[in-house]
């Protein structure tokens, strides 16, 4: 690892750097702008008019589903409670149009009509199309004009150069003046007021603003809103002996440019909707200096406007020059009422040329000399946490320099207060003060923001000593490899491998395994594992379940470490605490019982790199196998599924033997106890072999699913002989929750206490008069069901879903709850009949198919 090139140039590397520093980054996910700045304007949910592909004069309304930059994924409008199939649509090819457009060309003398694909038209002759539609996009957003051209569909991509927006002025909200947007770095926007020709104000200069903040607006807001906002040049060119006739021709050219180049009104909203507030002139109250972002200062309000915002001025008694002025909103997360410095043992700075006797400033003492009175403490609002939020001290990131704001610096946060950071900017030395920052400001980017937006970034001072020492450690000769007992007390981390050919089990993709870099580390066995733990919950279908899978649960051993986690699933952020181990002798041993929870290869993920086969030879084994053998692994000789009931003695074990084929050799099964279940050796030809081969699709966990039943030679002897152990009569036994009982002969599923089903209840015929349920068409799936007494208001929904015989004995309960949000009873109705068939299957037709 280098951080400086062969020529001795300067080559920052962020990752390098941080690794060599022992320092972390803030999550990305904490800088909700940047996140903004990169979505597409193309969400799901909106609505566009796409272009009938027989008959290019109709249009129908569909509405995206997922977006995949250009294609789209769409589904057209249809009759009330039918769900309409999806398609893609590249929309560099295909015609589409926001939400109205055709109507807005058939105006305007326009053939183009608004019509049903043929296809809809058949399969629905007597739906009323019209009523339809109005019906359906009622209250419906419709993709923006703007994002459906070639030229992009991120804010990044969208805002280009030349393009105008119009800039609030610094001290006065309802005056408004155009800009011209010279530069886009990655959502920044450098601006520069438009100005009569041969303006030759040196003071003048670009200044720059993110696109999301509060002060833009769409070229010609004012022009809609009218009185009292208004046209007027910058405040800071108040002197300029300009006419008004000119200043007035700079308008029309920016109001001529809006036809020619018009800016995406979609994305400057603006500063709306600002609440009322109870300041007065005069009211005292502390605020950060807005010029130096380093002191907290006393304030005074000077002004207030009726659209909400307030003029807050620092206060100076010398008047040798003036202080600086800033217009703010009662939401303003850099205003605070007086003493809050006090209460949160901040100095505070003193105002220019006070004089006081006492040591520090006292709040008291001002307010009698300046015959004011203070800011009442419901003027203020309340603010989120920057903890809360996930920022910690010590993390690292990016932060405009408010000194030059051209500089972007590598920077590193010294401490947290409510929502505002103290952020040291690492290109200065130790001694210069850290600024005062808003954990939502616009002015502070993830690691390596600058570099994926090709902005020069302002590395720390020390990089280059830094440089040196890493150097010089290279060189340095190799020390001995250390032995097993100095590891034991090691917190030195060795290299954790990714095995992506092992069984990655129900929750981790094993594409996105396979895309994860070879190894982790070596380096401190905490930061390892938690960047091994989130390139896992990364990888899976659903992180959030990964996350609560991986949770702290009960009392956190003395020798575990408890670590933060994250997971991000849209825009939601889920967290949790995790336990993670402290020492090198537990790494292997930790990567074990990880794999464990997450019901996958122990050697999925661990210090050993398994080149060749898995030890275990997972990938040669079926699924259902897998799942079986690593079901039965017990943790402190408990089953993992098993349940031991409190109260009840312990039965006899009787071990069930189970074949594992590895290398030709047949390993020893493992022993487990049930709590009061009797587990007998099973007959090798009972049950014939199952292994279905699908294309990703989620199989039932047969293994634990057969861990609840009792397998018995007779069913009608079994239940009174446990009666009869426990001491109690048929007739006696008092009444109790069903129990799921098999037959291993018959292969009856029944509940004690209900009627007992047939054999031949079990057949294919004599459930539906149907053939091979693996052959059935999504029309025999229904049929089946319409003709059960429970389940019959379900057919529909599964032959709309195009469920065949294949997809329904692959249906599962989280599948049913999650996918389909049936009803938790009606969902564990249709598992019984899932249930039913399957069996049926299994006993009627896999020797048939030499399954």
């Amino acid at each position: 690892m280098t951080l400086c090139n062969e020529d001795g140039d300067d080559a920052f590397v962020w990752q390098d750097y941080l690794e060599a520093t022992n320092a972390e980054e803030v999550p990305h996910a904490l800088f909700q702008h940047v996140e903004k700045s990169i979505e597409s304007s193309l969400q799901p949910g909106l609505m566009l008019e796409v272009a009938d592909k027989n008959d290019p004069n109709k249009y129908w309304p569909a509405t995206i589903k997922m977006n995949c930059g250009a294609l789209l994924s769409v589904s057209y409008i249809g009759p009330k409670n039918v769900r309409m199939p999806e398609f893609w649509v590249d929309i560099g090819k295909v015609d589409v149009q926001p939400l109205g457009w055709c109507d807005q060309q058939r105006s305007s003398g326009s053939q183009l009509i608004l019509d049903p694909p043929t296809s809809l038209k058949e399969q629905f002759p007597d739906e009323d199309w019209p009523d339809l539609v109005k019906v359906a996009t009622a209250n419906k957003q419709s993709v923006p004009a703007e994002s459906l051209n070639s030229e992009g569909h991120t804010p990044i991509e969208r805002l280009k150069q030349n393009m105008r927006v119009e800039v609030q002025d610094e001290h006065n909200p309802f005056h408004l003046w155009t800009a011209t947007i010279k530069e886009n770095v990655g959502g920044r926007l450098r601006l520069s007021y438009d100005l009569p020709e041969n303006y030759m104000e040196s003071s003048i200069k670009d200044f720059w603003l993110f696109y999301l903040s509060p002060r833009l607006y769409k070229l010609g807001w004012a022009d809609e809103r009218g009185k009292p906002w208004e046209y007027q040049p910058p405040s800071m060119l108040s002197g300029s002996t300009y006419e008004e006739a000119a200043w007035g021709a700079v308008l029309d050219a920016a109001r001529v440019s809006k036809e020619s180049l018009p800016s995406p009104n979609d994305l400057f909203e603006g500063e709306v909707g600002i609440e009322s507030h109870q300041f007065e002139v005069g009211m005292k109250l502390e605020t950060i200096n807005p010029l130096s972002r380093n002191e907290i200062c006393p304030a005074t309000v000077i002004q207030t406007f009726p659209s909400g915002h307030v003029s807050i001025q620092i206060d100076s008694i010398s008047g040798t020059e003036m202080p600086p002025i800033r217009v703010c909103t009662p939401e303003d997360p850099y205003i605070f009422p007086i003493g809050w410095s006090k209460s949160n043992k901040i100095d505070l700075t003193p105002p220019n040329g006070w004089v006081s006797e006492r040591e520090k400033f006292d709040w008291e003492e001002y307010l009698t000399t300046t015959m004011s009175k203070p800011a009442p403490n419901s003027c203020f609002a309340q603010t989120e946490s920057a903890i809360d939020m996930g920022f910690e001290v010590g993390q690292k990131l990016e932060a405009i320099d408010p000194e030059n704001e051209e500089n972007i610096c590598a920077a590193t946060i010294t401490q947290i207060l409510h929502h505002l950071l103290w952020i040291h900017l690492d290109c200065y030395e130790a001694s210069k003060p850290c600024i005062i920052i808003c954990a939502s400001s616009l002015d502070i980017f993830p690691v390596g923001w600058c570099g994926s937006n090709c902005y020069p970034l302002k590395p720390p001072h020390d990089f280059h000593e830094v440089c040196k020492r890493m150097k010089a450690e290279e060189e340095e000769p190799q020390v001995a490899k250390p032995t097993e007992s100095s590891l034991s007390k090691s917190s030195w981390c060795p290299k954790i491998y990714f095995n992506h050919k092992c069984f990655t089990g129900p929750y981790l993709s094993k594409g996105k395994i396979a895309l994860l870099t070879k190894f982790v580390g070596p380096g401190p066995i905490t930061l390892v594992l938690k960047e091994v733990l989130s390139l896992l919950i990364s990888t899976a279908y659903k992180s959030r379940q990964v996350l609560k899978e991986l949770t702290c649960k009960g009392k956190v051993p003395a020798n575990m470490h408890v670590q933060m986690l994250k997971a991000k699933l849209k825009t939601a952020i889920f967290s949790a605490n995790v336990a993670i181990a402290t020492s090198a002798d537990q790494v292997e041993e930790y990567c074990k019982s990880v794999c464990l929870k997450l019901q996958s290869c122990p050697y999925l993920f661990g210090p050993n790199c398994n080149e060749g086969e898995c030890p275990l030879n997972c990938s040669k084994m079926s699924k259902s196998q897998f799942t079986s053998y690593w079901s039965k692994k017990t943790k402190n000789g408990v089953p993992i599924d098993g349940r031991r009931r409190a109260g009840r003695k312990k039965k006899q074990k009787i071990i069930q033997d189970e074949e594992i084929v590895e290398n030709g050799k047949e390993e020893e099964s493992d022993q487990s106890s049930h709590g009061d279940t009797e587990y007998k050796e099973k007959p090798k030809k009972s049950y014939p072999a199952f292994e279905m081969r699908t294309r990703k699709a989620k199989l039932p966990n047969f293994a634990l699913l057969g861990s609840s039943w009792v397998w018995g030679n007779d069913e009608t002897e079994e239940v009174p002989a446990r009666k009869r152990r426990r001491g109690l009569s048929t007739e006696s036994q008092p009444a109790r929750a069903p129990v799921m009982v098999m037959n291993s002969q018959e292969g009856i599923v029944r509940k004690r206490g209900r009627p007992r089903l047939d054999r031949g209840n079990c057949k294919m015929a004599a459930i539906a008069g149907l053939t091979n349920p693996a052959m059935w068409s999504k029309e025999d799936v229904s049929k089946y069901l319409k003709r059960t007494h429970d389940c019959g208001c379900m057919a529909d929904r599964l032959e709309a879903e195009e469920i065949d015989g294949k997809a329904f004995m692959l249906l599962n309960l989280p599948t049913l709850l999650e996918n389909f949000k049936f009803k938790i009873h009606f969902a564990i109705k249709l598992c019984q009949h899932i249930e039913l068939v399957k069996y049926a299957y299994l006993t009627e037709y896999c020797k048939q198919e030499n399954l």
